[in-house]
């Protein structure tokens, strides 16, 4: 009986974290937050941004570069503005299965009234390839990066090239929103995260 009302007990705690869309606690979850979104009684998604020591962004990122009139390619590391992004994601309520996200470029939007802008993961160095680094869900099939069932969490990492932005205060200032998308009951959407102006 004893172990029935404990039960109980955090279902009904869990239903009202997912009520309030209240973030989880977990571990591996960067220092610096920058927006939260949620499918209302689904999903919650919470993005936050690792900083370093001294605030700058510049990172050596192995690339390719064609030589001799295209006929050849040579690989050589260069300089680049990098920031990486903890993604934390949970099913907060959907129990007639698994919360599923699938395999995605991750996309940073940093647009202006003047002019449109996205800032792309960076895909050239395998070092900053978008993983999951933490997950409570079952092993993923085929191109899903993980798969949650009721109240469980993952946390997916990310390597954006934050072109312009040579420190993590400036890259702060100029990215916008980002999105991700989840599969749920069959149906994939898009979940966007607008990234708050007071951080």
């Amino acid at each position: 009986d004893e172990d029935v009302q404990i039960n109980e007990s955090n279902t009904a705690l869990y239903f009202r974290m997912s009520f309030q869309n209240v973030k989880p606690f977990n571990s591996l979850e960067a220092p610096i937050s920058l927006g939260m979104s949620d499918i209302r009684g689904k999903a919650g998604l919470w993005v936050s941004l690792m900083g370093r020591s001294n605030g700058e962004t510049s990172r050596s990122v192995l690339q390719q570069r064609v030589v001799q009139g295209g006929a050849a390619a040579e690989s050589l590391y260069v300089s680049v503005p990098v920031v990486e992004l903890r993604l934390l994601v949970q099913n907060t309520g959907y129990s007639d299965g698994p919360v599923i996200v699938p395999d995605q470029q991750f996309v940073v939007d940093a647009s202006t009234r003047r002019t449109s802008e996205k800032l792309l993961e960076v895909d050239t160095d395998r070092r900053f390839r978008r993983k999951v680094i933490s997950t409570e869900g079952t092993q993923p099939i085929g191109v899903e990066m993980c798969r949650l069932g009721l109240y469980e969490t993952a946390v997916i990492s990310c390597f954006i090239n934050a072109r312009f932005c040579n420190t993590v205060g400036r890259f702060c200032e100029r990215a916008k929103k980002m999105q991700i998308l989840l599969s749920i009951g069959g149906t994939t959407q898009a979940l966007p995260v607008p990234f708050s102006s007071h951080r």
